[in-house]
């Protein structure tokens, strides 16, 4: 009976919980803890983007996918249709973050903390980091934003973190830099 103990959680020990997740279109593969859940997604099984492009937008863009599990606290994907070359994504990527930084700055209720935006590197694969800490003078809650930006052939790539709880905010961002991008 002990060695069949032993041996159980041995075994337990050895196996993954985390589900793999890989979207077919973008190459890029990641994994999800058992406890979250896509809230909504654009693609099946398979991997391949199912729904249509919404077209509302100055160009076309996808939620790709959300995952919530209590209120702000999410990390979502949203791909934007952009045939741009490099130079131009690039600063309009810096223009939209400028944007959000003056638009943040500009609420009455929120003091900026922090904010940077950086090239970073996720398996090797070049993006741009935009980063937000700030503070909401109501509630004195510690708000975080994360937006990792790539363009890939056709598509502007934004995956998006934002958190209040530290626990979640260390599980997107595990999520995103242990991604694996196939080129």
């Amino acid at each position: 009976m002990r060695t069949f103990i032993i041996a159980l959680l041995y075994l337990s020990y050895g196996l993954s919980y985390d589900r793999t997740v890989r979207i077919s279109e973008l190459k890029w593969t990641f994994h999800l803890p058992p406890s979250m859940s896509f809230k909504d997604s654009a693609f099946d099984g398979s991997g391949n983007m199912t729904k249509s492009w919404d077209s509302s937008f100055n160009r076309p863009a996808l939620g790709l996918f959300k995952i919530q599990p209590k209120d702000d606290n999410y990390l979502s994907c949203i791909l934007f249709l952009d045939t741009s070359d490099y130079s131009t994504w690039k600063k309009a990527t810096t223009a939209v973050a400028r944007f959000y930084f003056t638009a943040i700055s500009n609420l009455p209720n929120y003091k900026i903390l922090d904010t940077s935006l950086t090239a970073c590197k996720i398996d090797g694969i070049d993006f741009q980091k935009e980063y937000v800490k700030c503070c909401n003078t109501d509630t004195k809650d510690r708000l975080y934003s994360f937006r990792f930006s790539r363009l890939y052939r056709n598509f502007d790539i934004n995956i998006n973190i934002h958190y209040t709880d530290q626990e979640l905010g260390k599980d997107y961002l595990r999520i995103v830099e242990e991604s694996k991008f196939e080129e």
